[in-house]
């Protein structure tokens, strides 16, 4: 099993997975009776708001990556039955579903992508480190 933090709303035939951006968690969709996920789940769906790996509740693992992202979204969607969602991401999340979407496109219904893109940046790496140095230093400073 993944280890990722989920909240669950509702019990739909089609699931919705909602995938949060950097510095999020699932929780920017809403409390559990409140927001997002309680919307859907009032409109018939089954609504997965998922801490990724290393945010909020959801274990620090190998899944650092966005296609390991997507593979542990994946896993964690087998393994509560759901073989097949509409991906929702902001941001990076959007990412990830992109990822899942080639990776998985059985387990894909539909996606909605939202504040997002197909890529991190320029691709020299550059602008990446600098992206992450400059998000960590305040975190290092405490």
């Amino acid at each position: 099993m993944s280890g990722l933090a989920v909240l669950v709303e509702g019990q739909g035939p089609r699931a919705v997975v909602l995938l949060h951006g950097v510095g999020g968690g699932r929780h920017i969709w809403g409390e559990e009776g409140s927001g997002t996920t309680t919307a859907l789940a009032e409109a018939g769906y089954t609504a997965l708001a998922v801490d990724l790996p290393g945010y909020g509740d959801s274990d620090l693992s190998e899944h650092l990556t966005l296609s390991g992202m997507a593979q542990a979204v994946w896993e964690t969607l087998e393994v509560r039955g759901i073989h097949e969602a509409v991906w929702v991401g902001h941001s990076m999340g959007g990412m990830v579903a992109q990822e899942a979407a080639l990776a998985h496109p059985q387990a894909v219904y539909a996606l909605v992508l939202a504040c997002t893109s197909a890529a991190f940046g320029r691709s020299d790496g550059a602008w990446q480190q600098a992206f992450v140095r400059d998000r960590l230093a305040p975190l290092d400073q405490g």
